[in-house]
């Protein structure tokens, strides 16, 4: 078919985190996630801080809206994260960056820090 895209995580709508946070999950450096993406390396840190919050959120029970006002983010945003989390606990379970992730705001909580 004449001008047919493949779907990625790049052409999809709304897919744009996913092409920055499901890479690291899955075990990419950063500086190959900056050169795929064309993201600096502080966006890749601001959307895996944002996914950390969340995920932490949605991982001890927080509904999206409590989630939203915490983190001040769209129900699109939540949900795209939380599709994320969801698929890296499905496919990768023993995911070490996604354990990482979570531990890390754990710590953070615990000493009464926010980002």
């Amino acid at each position: 078919m004449f001008g047919a895209r493949r779907l990625t995580t790049s052409t999809v709508p709304g897919r744009h985190k996913a092409q920055v946070v499901q890479p690291y999950l899955w075990g990419s450096q950063f500086t190959e996630i900056e050169r795929r993406t064309r993201h600096s390396e502080d966006s890749i840190r601001r959307y895996l801080g944002d996914f950390r919050q969340i995920a932490a959120l949605y991982a001890r029970g927080a509904s999206i809206p409590e989630i939203r006002a915490a983190t001040s983010r769209s129900a699109a945003v939540i949900g795209e994260y939380i599709g994320i989390y969801e698929r890296a606990r499905r496919e990768f379970p023993a995911a070490p960056r996604l354990r990482e992730l979570l531990d890390a705001e754990t710590r953070r909580q615990k000493k009464g820090g926010r980002r």
